[in-house]
């Protein structure tokens, strides 16, 4: 695979570990996202789909996110045992992992 940007990048990986129950929040990217589902499973929420469609990874699965700041999404674990992303953001220099964006209003969590 080859990466191209067209300006300076920094490149974060970070290992997320979510309880059973919880969330990570309706969010953002201010750019690509590649990640993968490290130990149990996480299921993901898009903002923009009215019938809140559960989008289910297992261990070993995972997906790659580009860069729109529009891409609203909420990560969650709903198991009963411990889940774990690995997740490489390629970012602009000094950019925030995540932009935490409000409720688009389509889900009843």
């Amino acid at each position: 695979m080859e990466l191209e940007a067209d300006q300076p990048i920094d490149v974060v990986v970070v290992i997320f570990t979510v309880q059973p129950g919880g969330q990570g929040g309706w969010h953002t990217h201010p750019g690509p996202t590649l990640w993968t589902v490290t130990q149990g499973t996480m299921t993901i929420y898009e903002g923009d789909d009215p019938t809140c469609t559960p989008h289910v990874y297992p261990t070993g699965t995972g997906d790659v996110e580009a860069t729109t700041n529009t891409h609203i999404h909420n990560l969650r674990n709903e198991t009963s045992s411990i889940a774990e992303t690995v997740v490489t953001f390629l970012l602009p220099v000094g950019a925030p992992l995540r932009i935490d964006l409000p409720d688009p209003g389509y889900c009843p969590f």
